[in-house]
C-alpha cells in the first residue's frame, strides 16, 4: 500500500491509496484504521479515555 495523497477537513481525513490488486478495499480500510488508531493513541493517549 502506498499513500499517494492525504487531505483533511475539520472532522475527517481523505486518503488516496495505491495498492496491489490482491487486497480488497475492506482489507485496506482495516489496515489503515488500525495503523491510524495506534498512532493517534501513541501521540495522544487522552483520546483513548474519551472513546
Amino acid at each position: 500500500m502506498q499513500f499517494i495523497e492525504v487531505g483533511y477537513e475539520e472532522n475527517h481525513v481523505h486518503f488516496l491509496i495505491q495498492s496491489v490488486p490482491s487486497l480488497s478495499v475492506s482489507e485496506m480500510c482495516m489496515k489503515v484504521k488500525s495503523i491510524m488508531a495506534k498512532e493517534i493513541f501513541r501521540h495522544f493517549p487522552e483520546v483513548k479515555t474519551k472513546l
